[in-house]
């Protein structure tokens, strides 16, 4: 079988002195499908954008992530 889990985010970072900050917006799913009791594959993807006043700052990053668990 398969478990996943979805999630969202929203940070805010403000800059001193002044008005500048960044807002950051993340959104992620992830899922572990388990071969047997012991063995799972597991699977995470991130979206993750940050919208700045300040120039030059604003990015968009996406990643995955693959990997085995493992427990007892």
């Amino acid at each position: 079988g398969a478990l996943g889990s979805l999630a969202a985010g929203l940070g805010y970072r403000h800059y001193q002195p002044g008005e500048d900050h960044d807002t950051i917006y993340v959104a992620e799913a992830a899922a572990t499908w388990w071969l047997d009791r012991y063995l799972g594959l597991t699977a995470r993807a991130r979206h993750e954008n940050v919208n700045s006043t300040l120039a030059g700052r604003d990015t968009t990053t996406n990643s995955i992530f693959l990997g085995i668990k493992a427990q007892r």
